[in-house]
């Protein structure tokens, strides 16, 4: 489980937010959402550094670099990120 609430600014309107889940991670909205390269990039960048300072890895991964271990998070879906666009 996770219990973190962050919010991280993507960009000048948007920002990426770390939810708790208390379900399993692979029901969050990462699967819901598609994310360009930008927030992509600062949703791996932000969970690779949860992951070096000692944050629990979500699945099973054979990795030790906290960005492939993110990026395989990012690809299995079971990060718990939420992105917020800004209204155009």
């Amino acid at each position: 489980m996770i219990s973190v609430s962050t919010a991280i600014a993507v960009g000048g309107c948007s920002s990426v937010t770390v939810i708790s889940s208390t379900s399993s991670p692979h029901t969050s909205n990462m699967q819901q959402q598609r994310h360009n390269r930008y927030e992509k990039a600062r949703i791996l960048g932000a969970r690779a550094l949860q992951v070096s300072y000692g944050a629990p890895v979500l699945i099973e991964s054979d990795q030790t670099e906290p960005i492939l271990i993110a990026a395989e998070e990012y690809d299995a879906g079971a990060l718990p990120f939420t992105v917020k666009r800004g209204k155009k």
